[in-house]
């Protein structure tokens, strides 16, 4: 994948994101240049708006036991379809390659991985350092990040930040927008927490954020 070239001139404008000015109540921002996990029943979704609050092309790599492969139309509430690109890999090693080579790229702001498992002490250091290059790579284009679908309880030891992602009940029956709760059960850089995420139909508007007070026992 040496000598990616990625079109980002088309790349659809993101969702709005909520900052601390905005809202008191939302989650942290995925720092860039840094590889992050989710894992749980929300995580594809964690994913997509994740992805959908960013610019640029969004890169989603698949080995055969990911859980995360998807039809990008599926997502499309969350982000443009048009603007994901899917990287079927032959195996997890291959998954964890691709990741690192379009990371130190620079060319795609947002690198999704669905390995099917999570990256050992090794490849959890080379996300992070490929990360780093890629932001260097970047130049003025944004850093990119990674975000690593990984099973739960699982996770590499070098991962920026550690997310568990579960959908919700809607708070009406019928078409109330979708929701879902995020616990950010490991941060190296801040404090932990939890949130429920509503997402208003429709990739223009912002989700909405409420803090849930954190039980420790569950944070791990």
């Amino acid at each position: 994948m040496n000598g990616l070239a990625i079109d980002t001139t088309a790349a659809r404008a993101p969702l709005p994101q909520q900052t601390d000015a905005t809202n008191v109540l939302a989650p942290p921002k995925l720092r860039e240049a840094r590889a992050h996990e989710v894992s749980g029943d929300g995580a594809l979704a964690f994913a997509a708006m994740q992805a959908g609050m960013r610019l640029g092309p969004v890169v989603w790599i698949a080995a055969p036991r990911g859980e995360g492969r998807m039809d990008p139309y599926g997502l499309a509430p969350f982000v443009e379809p048009s603007r994901i690109i899917l990287i079927d890999a032959p195996s997890e090693k291959d998954a964890f390659w691709a990741m690192e080579e379009v990371l130190r790229s620079g060319a795609a702001p947002t690198v999704i991985g669905a390995a099917g498992t999570a990256p050992d002490l090794t490849q959890s250091r080379r996300l992070q350092l490929a990360a780093e290059a890629g932001a260097a790579a970047a130049g003025k284009s944004p850093a990119p990040l990674a975000i690593l679908l990984t099973p739960a309880g699982a996770g590499g030891p070098a991962a920026e930040t550690r997310w568990r992602a579960a959908p919700q009940p809607s708070w009406f029956e019928g078409l109330a927008a979708p929701r879902w709760s995020w616990e950010l059960i490991k941060n190296k850089r801040g404090p932990l927490g939890a949130w429920t995420i509503e997402a208003p139909y429709g990739r223009n508007a912002a989700p909405i954020f409420a803090a849930q007070p954190v039980d420790p026992m569950r944070v791990g």
